[in-house]
């Protein structure tokens, strides 16, 4: 982890429950997220707390106006995860650095 610029007391381990992150994030699978990472950047994948659906994992990127967004990656159930705005009491948890899977 400190090799790729990680402070263990600042990660920790979560599970991915659902299907709008599919394929980057399946449903079950594990990730690693820094919680130290606080500076949203484009095509990044952060876990947020939002007001509406509580604890989220979704992938940032802005739109024509500047504005962020919070993206699924399931492009085969686009209809079902939306691209969703990012609220203003909407808080940053940390960057997905890692993920895995157990066969």
């Amino acid at each position: 982890m400190r090799r790729r610029g990680l402070v263990p007391a600042r990660c920790e381990v979560i599970r991915v429950f659902g299907g709008s992150m599919h394929p980057t994030l399946p449903d079950g699978c594990s990730i690693l997220v820094d919680r130290a990472s606080r500076e949203r950047r484009e095509g990044g994948i952060y876990v947020v707390l939002t007001g509406d659906e509580g604890l989220v994992v979704k992938r940032a990127e802005r739109d024509g106006a500047g504005r962020w967004l919070m993206l699924s990656d399931n492009k085969d159930e686009s209809e079902k995860y939306p691209p969703v705005p990012w609220k203003r009491g909407d808080r940053l948890i940390g960057e997905v650095r890692w993920a895995g899977i157990t066969f």
